[in-house]
């Protein structure tokens, strides 16, 4: 209940309010509105209605056959209307203005069906879905799922520029009628201003964008991998809803599959995102598709290692993140990709002396603090080691496991820097869809040094590098031997000689002309075949 609190002054005189009210004041300052909702039989129904002022775009929520107050303005009002016996939707909108009781009806007998699909015709025994959505240019409004045959999908003509419409179809072939080896897929997405008429079209497959997408298995757990397409282009498809078949609660396209596995999807040229990867990992990619132009993506490729993060001085105290520690060789310098949760022991010394050890967690606390007071050479190690976070066993064949970060700088207290070491990312070339290598073969594993800065851009020492080593072992880092390392251009290329079988283990080492280094390991990189 709303409560007002009258102030008198000493020699305020207090008379009835009705005396002095004007008459109607009470029902003149109350706006509001009904709708009503019919579905295609004629029956008057109680659904959710969006309804946003025009004027300052407020939405606002309310159910049919329900009186709502507002304030008094134009608006918008929108509404799916389901229809229990035919199973279908109806997408509908209404302008109204809104001044005392005011009211409006959207009927979904006056819907025209949504009807989108592929030309040449998809093969019989395809599936197919389709999900709408009606918004204003605010990109407030209603969606509406049932777009498969067998639940109709309407929408109530309306060309008012207040509206706007959008559409999202998937159609999946029979395997039979595929050429392309693994899953292909048809996402098909439109837009209109105002709500059309119905909306009948077969989309040309020629000008669709081809895109094939690969997942490789052993880098995350578990190893079984969905892929979303998340529409970036702005406007009323950006915020499509889900559908229990071919789309999720995040209003993408999504699909599921073991791997490794390969797919290829033919996509609406737009601006898009594709993600893909498990419930502890995942990896995406932002593509601005060409119709009839092709394009091919691999993920979770080896070797995930450190990854972003290195030590930096801020205020007297030295810090390190622990989220990067084990990241997908593919990750930018912005993004964060930390490959599920890592569990990690952060060790500083100087001088042989252990300043702080402490186990810090990526899904918690995560970073490492240590107040310093003087100038000098300091040592700090990270051990990290991947784990499920709802306590699955982490699986013999998971790849990258551990990684250990070893950084030697020298610190100062009173200067704001980004410590001057490097991290090694390594990226095996030549491996298979479930990063394996043939035994006895040579790996060609890039190594690519990297110095990002730190806390809100904190100045990176001055550091040059002075060399650039690597070593491998086959018995998980109980011996290793030497790996011959040469630089081509800006890139250093290590040759390493793979065994008849198990797992290769890599670790490579930074110094710079001061003595600054880093020295990187990362377990069980990748496998042998």
């Amino acid at each position: 209940m709303r409560r007002t609190l009258a102030v008198f002054t000493a020699t305020a005189v207090l008379v009835p309010l009705a005396a002095t009210a004007a008459p109607g004041a009470a029902s003149a300052a109350t706006n509001t509105l009904t709708v009503t909702a019919y579905d295609r039989t004629g029956a008057t129904v109680a659904t959710r209605v969006t309804t946003v002022n025009l004027s300052t775009k407020k939405p606002y929520v309310l159910t049919s056959g329900k009186a709502r107050t507002l304030p008094k303005g134009t608006y918008v009002a929108m509404a799916d209307i389901f229809t229990p016996g035919e199973r279908s939707s109806t997408l509908g909108g209404r302008t109204v203005k809104v001044s005392g009781a005011s009211a409006t009806t959207i009927d979904a007998r006056l819907g025209r069906p949504v009807d989108v699909g592929l030309s040449p015709a998809a093969a019989p025994g395809s599936y197919r879905t389709t999900v709408a959505r009606i918004c204003t240019p605010a990109n407030y409004g209603e969606w509406a799922a049932n777009g498969d045959p067998r639940n109709p999908l309407y929408v109530v003509p309306n060309g008012s520029e207040n509206f706007r419409f959008a559409y999202a179809t998937y159609v999946s072939e029979p395997r039979s009628a595929q050429s392309s080896p693994g899953l292909t897929g048809y996402v098909l997405a439109g837009t209109t201003k105002g709500i059309p008429a119905g909306y009948s079209r077969a989309v040309p497959r020629s000008g669709l964008a081809r895109v094939t997408v690969g997942t490789r298995s052993g880098a995350i757990f578990p190893d079984e991998h969905s892929m979303t397409l998340d529409y970036r282009g702005g406007g009323c498809l950006s915020r499509m809803p889900q559908h229990p078949a071919g789309w999720d609660d995040d209003n993408n396209f999504r699909y599921t599959w073991p791997a490794p596995n390969r797919t290829t999807v033919h996509v609406t040229p737009g601006t898009w995102e594709l993600s893909t990867g498990s419930n502890t990992s995942e990896q995406s990619r932002t593509l601005a598709l060409t119709g009839g132009n092709s394009y091919s993506l691999t993920f979770f490729r080896a070797v995930y290692g450190p990854h972003r993060y290195v030590p930096w001085v801020a205020r007297r105290v030295i810090s390190f993140s622990t989220l990067g520690m084990v990241a997908n060789p593919d990750s930018g310098l912005s993004d964060y990709s930390d490959a599920g949760a890592t569990r990690s022991t952060v060790t500083l010394t100087r001088s042989g002396k252990t300043l702080k050890k402490q186990t810090r967690d990526s899904r918690s606390a995560y970073e490492f603090r240590y107040r310093i007071s003087s100038a000098g050479w300091y040592g700090l190690t990270v051990d990290s080691r991947r784990y499920h976070p709802e306590g699955a066993p982490t699986p013999s064949w998971l790849l990258s496991p551990r990684t250990v970060a070893k950084f030697r700088f020298h610190a100062n207290p009173d200067l704001y820097r980004t410590m001057p070491v490097h991290l090694v990312r390594f990226a095996a070339s030549g491996l298979d869809s479930q990063n394996r290598a043939k035994a006895g073969s040579t790996t060609s594993v890039h190594l690519k040094l990297e110095r990002p800065q730190q806390y809100h851009d904190a100045p990176r020492a001055k550091s040059t590098v002075k060399s650039v080593t690597a070593q491998v072992s086959y018995d998980n880092g109980k011996t290793w031997k030497k790996v011959g390392v040469t630089k081509s251009g800006s890139k250093w290329i290590a040759k390493v000689k793979n065994p008849g079988s198990g797992y290769v283990t890599l670790r490579a080492k930074v110094v710079d002309a001061k003595g600054n280094s880093s020295d990187i390991t990362v377990y069980r990189a990748y496998r042998i075949a």
